[in-house]
């Protein structure tokens, strides 16, 4: 479904037939901190988060009030491997003590021709969600027109009185994209920097390059600048790599495309 806001927005509804279809299992996960990777050495499967950080506030720094960072753009997976893979890349918060958890994320997303939730286009998009809240997917018109080595800004901002959060995608100079969400009486209390991904069945499918998340600044309840300090979550198969570089700098996520699969 898809609806038209005043100032000619457009803004996308769905009940997603990925995480953003398996969000539920997800997070769910998410109600326990995430110090475990989603994986044992006889069951791997690459779908769902594979490689991330995370990172509780003190109980005196929550909720978190603004998240932003930008995202430098990888290479595009050789042509011969796509298919029906989902890629996503992004920033997010989550309000895991809360009954209805939910994820806002500024995400960067590679679908292969014929992967993608309804309405993204296939190759390269950058896309603002609100998922999935009673298994409803909310997000922005995608945008497109950016190459490997652009660097995009993600940012998630709440309002004054805390009761609606926007989260913001763009490519700077060009373009961005915008959704704002209702989160009255939802408690924002976990960061996340992620790779998340689904219908990968060889390594091929990734891009050779790490992307970057860098000047990353986060905000408390109070306006204070909050330092992260993250809970790793990686060595996902084709030799997942999460590295917090610095905790507000730089983290990168890379899988290795030329990899095995074979464990």
């Amino acid at each position: 479904m898809q609806l038209t806001h005043p100032d000619g927005s457009l803004e996308i509804v769905t009940a997603p037939d990925h995480c953003h279809a398996a969000v539920a299992a997800v997070l769910e996960r998410a109600k326990v901190k995430r110090t475990e990777a989603f994986r044992d050495d006889d069951a791997i499967d690459l779908s769902g988060w594979i490689d991330y950080t995370g990172w509780y506030p003190r109980d005196k720094d929550i909720p978190i009030t603004f998240f932003n960072g930008t995202y430098s753009v990888p290479d595009t997976p050789a042509p011969e491997t796509q298919g029906s893979e989902v890629l996503y890349w992004f920033i997010g918060m989550q309000n895991n003590a809360d009954s209805e958890t939910r994820i806002l994320q500024p995400v960067l997303t590679f679908n292969g021709p014929q992967g993608g939730a309804e309405g993204e286009p296939e190759g390269w998009s950058f896309t603002s969600w609100n998922c999935c809240p009673q298994g409803q997917a909310w997000y922005s018109s995608p945008i497109t027109g950016f190459e490997r080595g652009d660097l995009l800004v993600g940012e998630m901002v709440a309002a004054q009185d805390l009761n609606s959060y926007t989260i913001t995608s763009t490519i700077p100079g060009k373009n961005s994209t915008t959704i704002t969400v209702d989160t009255t009486g939802l408690t924002f209390d976990w960061a996340d920097v992620t790779l998340e991904v689904y219908d990968v069945d060889t390594c091929a499918k990734f891009p050779k390059d790490a992307v970057a998340f860098a000047d990353m600044h986060i905000l408390g309840a109070q306006g204070q600048s909050l330092v992260p300090q993250w809970d790793v979550v990686t060595g996902s198969q084709c030799d997942g790599t999460t590295t917090v570089v610095d905790p507000t700098k730089l983290v990168t996520i890379q899988c290795d495309p030329t990899a095995s699969m074979s464990g």
